[in-house]
């Protein structure tokens, strides 16, 4: 007769390489690859770009490495600096600016947590900057700097606008919330090692 050819063998052990242009060369490309040369090459290559005077090349090259990049702290120290010098702009860049911060403090919250006071809200600030600013510190509250944050969450419900108020008085309740959750999971994490 005839001989069957198993080719399932011969598949599964192509699904297990890096297909061609993956940023991966290593053996299990989703966890453990090294990176491909040429990604490395453009991530070491930009970083000098993060001190350039014009916003959006600063912007491209934090969004490069906050997507494509390492998670090491010496470059989400950089990031998160470089983001914070050309936040000192004019009050539309700030916003593109304060935008972006916010989408990536969401996630990583401690980019930007040792610039917490750059989030304060001045009061020459726009309303929609100043909306802004209190999601992002929400975003980086955390129990070592929740007591400064509510401090100042309180200082802007004594503000004219109403809206601002409003979005304040929210926040004040989404940090208080996050505080509660905090206590009641280390509670829970210290009666069950007890």
């Amino acid at each position: 007769g005839e001989e069957t050819v198993d080719l399932s063998a011969e598949v599964d052990e192509q699904h297990l390489k890096p297909e061609l242009g993956s940023i991966f060369t290593g053996e299990n490309a989703d966890t453990e690859g090294d990176l491909d040369p040429d990604h490395r090459l453009v991530l070491k290559s930009s970083l000098p770009l993060l001190k350039s005077r014009n916003t959006g090349v600063v912007l491209a090259v934090c969004a490069l490495h906050y997507y494509c990049g390492s998670q090491s702290s010496s470059t989400i120290t950089q990031i998160g600096k470089a983001l914070i010098r050309i936040l000192r702009n004019r009050r539309e860049m700030q916003y593109v600016v304060l935008n972006s911060i916010n989408s990536m403090a969401r996630d990583r919250p401690l980019m930007f947590r040792p610039f917490l006071s750059e989030f304060f809200v001045k009061s020459t600030d726009p309303t929609f900057n100043r909306l802004l600013k209190l999601e992002i510190l929400t975003s980086i509250c955390c129990k070592e700097n929740i007591e400064i944050i509510l401090k100042e969450l309180q200082t802007y419900v004594k503000d004219k606008n109403c809206k601002f108020v409003c979005t304040a008085i929210r926040a004040i309740g989404r940090v208080a919330d996050a505080a509660v959750d905090g206590s009641a999971q280390s509670d829970s994490h210290t009666s069950t090692t007890l």
